[in-house]
């Protein structure tokens, strides 16, 4: 019987590959490569689809169904001796593309890999409705209506998920529906077809719905931390998975990617980390993003006993140029911390030979031109440079830290210093009793910083060295140094409002978002408001 299956596929099979040279001999020989390439794979998918389906288009052509089910052999090797020739004569043409493929360079609107994965379901779903369709055409139409179908609503379900991702979930679904086939192929016999069909079709039209619907709940779950970097390229992650989205693209990761810092040369440093069953999140190494190559690269990891100290996303660490400074702490108890100098790709670790009285020291500052640190471990400021032991220079509380200025709170009263290789110089203070107009959701890196004393806002730029009153209508949201100066975000109801100030000069904007948020994110480039698992951005720019 095999002998007699493979006579007939022969015959399949000689035909596509008239069309098959005539096709790959225009790519070589003519400059329509462009239109003739993608015309090779459509014919390829229509022959994928037509071997899958013919599984017993002779038997009933030539009405032999019920000598063929009195053969001595059981449904299972039945199927099997029907299925496996054609197994074969399908996985010849993709071989033979593969090698014309690489060969010739040809030009294709889809990897082979996902070629092979949409060529693979064709196949199957043709398998499957072998029994049911008795014309070609019909199992064409209803081919394309499940594959493509399913794709289309695994994108509207989620509109970011790769789609190479999504032909790997539809190729998973059609073997699934061949595998059910299968199952009620060996219960066929000549009772009328409706008999088969109330096995198999319940159970089909299940499989074709449920791999939409497992992208949607597997997918939509609620996602966490945002961060949008300077060129306006956005970054969620949850537990074990993130994605970045860009204007021209998105990518998704298997990991949870948080920023850590992003550099005046536009590099961004991402923490990854993962969280194995219920067990605490650990991060595994840092991925550098240069956007301007659309150019994700893992750089590093993180050394064995030591853990990263993170923070606000996009305020972790200290940068110096082109060089990035992370603080780690050693597992083996408080005290013992260490500095992570990152510069591209290369990476080089400065112990600090000193026993703090803390479980966290953050990196607040790196002095220019020369190895050494600003450090702060939740009471003192110590500065600290590789040849020597830590230095304390004062106990305060930190409001603020930019650049090499420091805002500490004393009492009712705030000083800021500037901080260099030989310690500490006051620059200004400010009487009170004032209060710090929080940043929410944002961490103590800021140009600008906002305070209450009475009813009167002050503004202080770190700078100068004097605060100036200003006219403020409402608590803000949020404030940060936005590419044309202080920026203040305030609520109107669902309406955002945005004062961007230069100077005295205050202009106005007001941003309605379309959807309804739960969470506003204010970021140097723009505003995130997220819910659960939608967002909107606005761009300063």
């Amino acid at each position: 019987m095999l002998r007699i299956e493979f006579r007939r596929l022969s015959k399949d099979l000689m035909l596509l590959s008239v069309v098959y040279a005539a096709l790959c001999a225009g790519c070589a020989w003519t400059d329509q490569a462009a239109v003739l390439a993608p015309a090779l794979e459509l014919v390829m998918l229509l022959f994928a689809v037509y071997t899958g389906w013919s599984l017993l288009d002779r038997e009933r052509q030539d009405g032999a169904v019920e000598y063929m089910l009195s053969l001595p052999y059981s449904r299972t090797r039945l199927l099997l001796l029907k299925f496996l020739p054609r197994l074969v004569c399908a996985a010849i043409p993709l071989g033979a593309y593969f090698l014309v493929h690489s060969g010739l360079q040809l030009p294709s609107l889809l990897s082979p890999r996902d070629l092979a994965m949409i060529y693979g379901g064709f196949f199957f779903i043709g398998l499957a409705l072998s029994l049911s369709l008795r014309a070609y055409i019909s199992a064409l139409f209803f081919t394309l209506l499940i594959h493509p179908g399913q794709i289309l609503l695994m994108k509207l379900a989620d509109p970011l998920l790769p789609l190479s991702t999504t032909i790997t979930y539809t190729g998973i679904s059609a073997v699934i529906l061949a595998i059910l086939f299968t199952w009620a192929f060996r219960s066929w016999d000549l009772r009328p077809m409706a008999t088969f069909h109330r096995r198999f079709l319940p159970a089909a039209l299940v499989t074709v719905i449920l791999a939409p619907l497992l992208v949607f709940f597997t997918y939509g779950r609620s996602w966490g931390l945002y961060y949008l970097t300077q060129e306006g390229t956005l970054i969620r992650a949850a537990c074990n998975r993130s994605e970045a989205v860009s204007r021209k693209r998105s990518w998704r990761f298997s990991t949870c990617m948080t920023a850590l810092r992003q550099l005046e040369d536009g590099s961004l440093y991402l923490a990854r980390r993962v969280r194995k069953q219920n067990g605490p999140c650990r991060i595994l190494g840092i991925t550098r993003y240069l956007p301007a190559q659309g150019k994700w690269e893992s750089i590093a990891a993180i050394p064995e006993g030591w853990q990263l100290q993170t923070g606000v996303p996009g305020e972790t660490g200290t940068r110096r140029g082109e060089t990035l400074y992370l603080t780690l702490k050693h597992n083996t108890g408080p005290g013992t911390f260490a500095i992570l100098e990152v510069r591209g790709a290369q990476t080089r670790l400065h112990m600090i030979h000193y026993r703090f009285d803390s479980q966290r020291v953050v990196l607040l500052a790196a002095a220019p031109g020369a190895e050494r640190f600003l450090l702060f471990d939740g009471d003192h400021l110590w500065d600290w440079s590789p040849d020597s032991a830590p230095r304390m220079l004062l106990s305060a509380e930190i409001t603020a830290i930019w650049k090499n200025r420091i805002l500490v709170q004393e009492d009712s009263r705030l000083r800021l210093y500037a901080w260099s290789g030989s310690g500490l110089a006051e620059k200004a203070t400010i009487n009170g009793p004032v209060t710090w107009v929080r940043r929410w959701g944002s961490g103590q890196r800021c140009r600008h910083m906002l305070f209450k004393r009475g009813e009167e806002y002050l503004h202080l730029d770190m700078e100068s060295t004097a605060p100036v009153p200003i006219p403020l209508d409402t608590l803000p949201v949020n404030y940060v140094n936005g590419p044309q100066g202080l920026t203040v975000i305030s609520r109107d109801e669902q309406r955002l409002r945005i004062d961007i100030w230069q100077g005295t000069q205050r202009r106005t904007r007001f941003w309605q978002p379309a959807m309804d948020y739960l969470v506003v994110s204010v970021f140097p480039s723009g505003i995130v408001v997220s819910n659960s698992r939608h967002f909107e951005v606005y761009r300063f720019k």
